[in-house]
């Protein structure tokens, strides 16, 4: 039976008014025949139950293959109806759900256990095998609310993506959405060559936000690579890694006679790549690369990616580690002839034998400077370089408490020959580490190891924007915790969080700031509301960095801002007062 599609737990896919609801079983027996039988702009409605299918999109869009779920958002629907890909007809297509035929984001999934899936044979790609749940080439895709577990890629030669694989020929590139899924207990194994991605493995421009991605595998015998994540630019592409818990995953070189890698435990990022990585927990992920072999980034490794367009903020990658830690690198974060903007993290209690907190190597470039401002390094421990350890390259260090970590050679940083500046930052150490602003002072935590205690000396500590060799560098606009920095007085605190000990003006006076429209590409308007508003307002327009791009005077309750020369991206709206040092009121908007 089929009905009038109406709107539907407000899922914005534009469909036509002839658009239906095919119902499975009801209407056809399987999914894949309401597949082949749906129209443009139809929703596949699925009952729950087990459906021993292997099926592919066919190209259509908009099209919504669902369960229940999206009726009422009970989550014992997702339990409850389960594609299951382990009876393949042909067993070189064994992924459970196949994008090949150019779907975009108006192609959903929704709602599903995807299970036992064990990949596509690629004979074009060396012999690899990829997707063990979902394979997606020349095409994009939205999968929203679906765990997709135990699915099992295995091949001698080259895998990827024991969850998810989304990479493929040169074409424009697609975007692919993930949202609320879980990515669990997923495995890439390759016997004899490389494993890429056990939980996902892309290469396309993503947005991959309020996942969880846990107990997946990467285990290779030359190498395995992302036990959670992989993303490897081709393009380049963008990304929006966001709120994502990444816990509990593994890369690992199995074994062989030559120097194997093991990279990523939690996620792994390479080459042209810009975006955001944020508001993530990166924790309990680990490498393993027997013998001398070396492994990189037991919680996240970064490799070819330059500082322009790539900022890595608001995350909290802790407890990770390796487990022969004879030649490891990075508990942390492990960055490879990369730099970036890495802002308000907390790398904390993590474990290899070089640099527990970060490393930094062959980062020779200008354009590969590693920027790190407000950050809380704490708790970490290694051989060499408790904190960091920078080898041969350029790094910038500015508001941040590198303290309480252990090494035997360098307790908080071990430089090997690279261009290293330190500015207001606190480094454990014999003595104040050498620098403009540089404190010797033990920081107070509360119980989670990096909230600054009210009794901590850190307060106003820091610097809010600084000149180093031309380069003008800005602290963020807020906190970890999304509280404005600074919150009180002249300068902001240093590490990642900002003492809230006094109400700042911005919140005495409680102003609201609306901007519209939201997206633009001309002209924002900048309405304000609040009592105390008066011509000695400005309104600034900052990029991601903090830099100030444009100042205008407030011509009272609303005010309009040229934003045409801007390019894309994310801007903040700050609210000043001539004769107040605090921010009044912040906002965000979105250029395209």
């Amino acid at each position: 039976m089929k009905k009038s599609l109406l709107i539907v737990c407000g899922l914005a896919i534009a469909a036509a008014v002839e658009a239906q609801i095919i119902h499975v079983p009801e209407d056809y027996p399987t999914i894949q025949q309401g597949i082949n039988a749906a129209a443009s702009g139809d929703t596949i409605l699925v009952a729950e139950g087990t459906y021993y299918e292997n099926i592919n999109f066919l190209g259509k869009k908009p099209l919504i293959v669902t369960s229940e779920f999206l009726m009422d958002a009970d989550t014992n629907h997702i339990s409850n109806t389960i594609i299951n890909g382990s009876q393949p007809a042909n067993p070189d297509s064994g992924s459970v759900v196949i994008f090949t035929s150019g779907e975009d984001t108006t192609s959903v999934l929704c709602g599903f256990t995807i299970t036992g899936g064990t990949g596509t044979f690629l004979a074009a790609a060396g012999n690899g095998r990829a997707g063990g749940g979902l394979f997606i080439t020349g095409s994009g895709g939205k999968l929203l609310n679906n765990h997709i577990e135990n699915n099992f890629v295995y091949n001698e030669g080259w895998v990827s993506g024991g969850g998810i694989t989304a990479a493929g020929p040169d074409v424009p590139l697609e975007w692919l959405v993930l949202r609320n899924n879980r990515i669990n207990n997923n495995q890439a194994i390759s016997e004899n060559d490389l494993a890429d991605g056990g939980g996902f493995y892309g290469s396309y421009n993503l947005i991959l936000k309020d996942n969880q991605i846990s107990y997946n595998r990467a285990d290779g015998y030359l190498g395995g690579n992302g036990g959670g994540v992989v993303v490897i630019g081709s393009g380049p592409i963008e990304i929006d890694i966001s709120e994502n818990e990444i816990t509990h995953n593994e890369a690992e070189a199995t074994t062989g006679t030559m120097n194997y890698n093991a990279l990523g435990g939690g996620i792994s990022l390479l080459f042209d790549i810009t975006g955001h990585v944020s508001d993530n927990v990166i924790s309990y992920n680990r490498i393993n690369a027997p013998g001398n072999h070396v492994s990189h980034g037991a919680g996240a490794f970064i490799e070819y990616i330059t500082s322009n367009g790539f900022v890595f903020e608001n995350n909290i990658v802790n407890q990770n580690f390796a487990i022969t830690t004879q030649n490891c690198h990075g508990g942390g974060l492990s960055l490879y002839r990369s730099g970036g903007l890495y802002q308000n993290n907390v790398i904390q209690n993590n474990s290899v034998s070089h640099a527990g907190g970060i490393n930094i190597m062959e980062s020779k470039e200008v354009s590969d400077t590693a920027i790190l401002i407000n950050n809380t390094i704490t708790g970490n421990s290694a051989t060499f370089g408790g904190g960091i350890e920078a080898i041969v390259s350029n790094v910038v260090l500015i508001n941040t408490i590198i303290w309480n970590n252990t090494a035997s050679y360098g307790i908080s940083i071990r430089n090997g020959g690279s261009n290293l500046e330190v500015r207001y930052s606190d480094v454990e150490g014999d003595d104040a580490w050498p620098g403009e602003g540089n404190v010797l002072c033990a920081p107070q935590f509360l119980a989670d190891g990096y909230h600054l205690d009210y009794t901590c000396m850190l307060l106003n500590k820091g610097i809010s924007s600084i000149v180093i060799d031309s380069v003008t560098y800005n602290s963020p606009q807020y906190d970890i915790d999304g509280d404005l920095r600074p919150y009180w007085g002249e300068a902001p605190e240093i590490g990642a969080d900002e003492l809230l000990t006094a109400e700042p003006i911005g919140k005495l006076i409680s102003p609201s700031i609306d901007i519209y429209p939201n997206p633009a590409s001309e002209k924002i308007n900048i309405e304000l509301t609040g009592e105390k508003f008066n011509a000695k307002n400005s309104v600034s327009v900052l990029d991601i960095t903090g830099q100030e791009l444009i100042l205008q005077k407030v011509t009272g309750s609303k005010t309009e801002i040229d934003i045409s020369s801007l390019p894309a991206g994310v801007y903040f709206i700050r609210l000043v007062g001539n004769d107040h040092i605090a921010p009044l009121g912040v906002g965000k908007f979105v250029k395209y």
